[in-house]
């Protein structure tokens, strides 16, 4: 219960850094890190150690595609290797699985609210057709495009700190 308290600390942390900057701090990311893998052992002993290193490990593994398709950053990749960490492997998929959800929700609110349905899918396509025909992987949006439409960004953190709240609270791990 310690240990899912303290992740969601650092994960709100991280949510609140992502809102402000766009960004994740490393040192929250590796003092989160570390300190999941003290509590783990200071209270499960070594039998801890596979199921940590799953838990980070197996996030690597899944979203390394989405990373080389500039679909996915490197700070969410990270936050979810936290995330495996603290709940072991199969709590990290359910908080990925879950940050999956609440971002399409978000999407298609944002899609809905700031009429751009048509342009996020014309986006959308070109950008596959540019990675499957042309096996040439650009970011999904260029630098610009992000100042351009800053107000309908989504911040990834926060839904992982939302999916990994619920989680935890459906793992009966909090209060």
């Amino acid at each position: 219960m310690i240990a899912e308290a303290v992740l969601l600390l650092l994960l709100g942390a991280a949510a609140v850094m992502d809102r402000r900057r766009f960004r994740v701090s490393n040192r929250l990311i590796a003092a989160g890190c570390a300190a999941g893998i003290l509590l783990r052992l200071l209270s499960e002993g070594r039998h801890a150690i596979p199921s940590f290193m799953a838990g980070a490990a197996l996030p690597f593994l899944i979203c390394l595609p989405l990373f080389a398709l500039s679909m996915i950053g490197a700070g969410d990749i990270k936050l979810f290797m936290m995330t495996g960490i603290y709940l072991g492997p199969k709590g990290a998929v359910q908080v990925m699985a879950m940050a999956c959800v609440f971002g399409a929700a978000e999407a298609v609110y944002r899609i809905l609210r700031y009429g751009i349905g048509r342009e996020r899918f014309a986006c959308f396509f070109r950008y596959l057709k540019t990675a499957l025909t042309g096996r040439e992987v650009q970011p999904y949006m260029l630098p610009q495009e992000m100042k351009q439409h800053a107000q309908w960004l989504m911040h990834f953190a926060v839904h992982i700190f939302l999916a990994a709240a619920v989680c935890c609270l459906l793992r009966g791990d909090l209060p």
